[in-house]
């Protein structure tokens, strides 16, 4: 019989089941994992969301520009907290206008209809060298012709909002409410606002004739153009984030998978660009551009690590090869197509002729079938055991014995020059009766050139022996001819027949 194909590892599944089902499960979760460690790609895509979400802007510097916004009509302007700029401050003293010197409720209402250009700008606030987070929600507008837009950041931000001066015109003068003084203004009259961190401001801007968005300008520095930001998340009002852009430099994997995304983490540090912010009754989308990790209803957007490796055949058919012998492995395991037996493999052999070939022996065996499979009595029974009941019990509980015949084995004798396989109390007799009494399967092993030998030249008791086939393990072909003996012995035994008494 020639050696299994099968890699001896896989062979030996049975004598390991957990480990087969440890590696099985690492290479199981790893190629799961490997499913879930997005690659960062180059973008060029928008990102949405309606009245009931929340759109935030996350590392954006504080030297950009945040929003800056030109129109023909007004814009209305709400702030829940916000002061005048010391600039502004001093103009409206001089014009004699009661300023108040803390930050409260402000409101700037203008007249829509008026024709003329009006103006809002937002920058950070103060000078800081620390990121900044800017929210924005659409508020449900009360016509299809004008956008509600509600923002507000986690740093002080600075507003200007203004309209053109149009002299004599009916609506040109502009409310302005400080708290609770009504202030009537000429439109041409700048504002500049200072908001407090978390301090909700709220917009509404008119929507050009015939079209439902407009454009709101991401300026950043006036060097660039877009808004660079670290990260972009959509959350809905109980918190659920249905949308996450994280900036990351192309190709970049992110080892930690999409847990981090999921939760709207970004650990990347290569910002994206906002081209625009577009701007309509319903809906707020964000133009943008760059290379980023994507999430979006709870998936992934993104090629994985294992897709692209994947995508390479050579490794697809060797990962397809360890995944087939993976599973072939706890197949085995799981269905015992090895049985666990301990010391099922019994060796007797004469020391004084053929040591050094059982020793050999032994060992390539136990590569085989592992090292509980295989007993011989030199490593196996430990100092102070009773030898002949250690014997007795291996013998047992043995499915196999080998029987290993070297050139002396039959003419070995005693110091007093009897033959050892006359005498009783001969270990090697011993093993032979005790494994043809017990019906196991006796194998004869003939080694350094030895033959058979005959019926006539072994005692009685022995010479069933002679009627067995052997097998030969010669030194120049030991590995082939003792892993064709391995598969021999890992397969089950046949069934004894069973004895029947003679007839009366």
């Amino acid at each position: 019989m020639l050696p299994s194909p099968l890699p001896r590892l896989l062979r030996r599944a049975a004598e390991h089941r957990l480990t087969a089902l440890g590696v099985f499960i690492v290479a199981a979760s790893l190629q799961l994992w490997l499913m879930n460690v997005p690659i960062a790609q180059p973008i060029a895509t928008a990102i949405a969301s309606s009245t009931r979400e929340t759109m935030t802007l996350s590392g954006l510097r504080p030297e950009d520009t945040l929003l800056h916004h030109q129109t023909g009509g007004g814009i209305d302007m709400r702030f829940e907290r916000a002061k005048l700029a010391p600039v502004t401050a001093i103009l409206f003293r001089q014009l004699g206008f009661a300023v108040p010197a803390d930050a409260g409720p402000i409101s700037w209402i203008t007249n829509a209809g008026v024709a003329g250009d009006s103006i809002l700008t937002v920058t950070h606030g103060e000078a800081s060298d620390q990121p900044l987070t800017l929210r924005l929600h659409m508020d449900p507008a009360p016509t299809r012709d004008v956008a509600q837009l509600e923002f507000d950041a986690d740093a002080p931000l600075k507003v200007t909002v203004g309209t053109s001066f149009i002299d004599d015109t009916p609506g040109a003068r502009k409310s302005l409410r400080l708290g609770d003084q009504a202030l009537e203004l000429q439109g041409g009259l700048p504002l500049v606002l200072d908001v407090p961190a978390h301090a909700r401001v709220r917009t509404v801007v008119p929507l050009s004739p015939g079209r439902e968005t407009l454009r709101l300008i991401l300026a950043g520095t006036s060097a660039q153009t877009g808004l660079p930001v670290r990260s972009i998340a959509v959350r809905e009002a109980d918190g659920h984030l249905s949308a996450f852009v994280c900036g990351a430099s192309s190709d970049r994997l992110l080892w930690q998978g999409t847990g981090p995304l999921a939760a709207g983490h970004c650990p990347g540090d290569t910002p994206l660009t906002i081209d625009a912010l577009e701007l309509g009754s319903t809906r707020m989308e964000a133009r943008l551009n760059g290379s980023a990790w994507v999430w979006r209803d709870e998936h992934s957007a993104n090629a994985t690590l294992y897709a692209r490796l994947t995508a390479n055949p050579a490794i697809a058919t060797l990962l397809t090869l360890i995944d087939a012998s993976l599973a072939g492995w706890l197949v085995l395991a799981a269905l015992s197509l090895r049985r666990k037996a301990r010391y099922r493999v019994f060796i007797s052999y004469r020391r004084d002729d053929s040591a050094g070939h059982s020793g050999r022996l032994y060992d390539r065996l136990i590569e085989n079938l592992g090292a509980e499979a295989v007993f011989i009595d030199v490593e196996k029974i430990p100092p102070g055991s009773h030898f002949e009941q250690v014997l007795a019990a291996r013998m047992r509980d043995a499915e196999s014995v080998l029987v290993i015949i070297a050139p002396g084995w039959i003419s070995a004798a005693s110091t007093a020059g009897q033959r050892r396989l006359d005498l009783p109390d001969d270990f090697v007799r011993r093993e032979i009766e005790m494994g043809l009494a017990l019906h196991k399967r006796m194998i004869p092993v003939l080694v350094g050139g030895a033959g058979m030998p005959a019926r006539d030249a072994l005692p009685e008791p022995l010479r069933a022996l002679a009627g067995l086939n052997a097998v030969t393990i010669n030194h120049a072909s030991f590995e082939r001819d003792t892993d064709a003996l391995a598969e021999i012995l890992a397969s089950k035994p046949e069934a004894a027949p069973e004895k029947r008494l003679a007839p009366p």
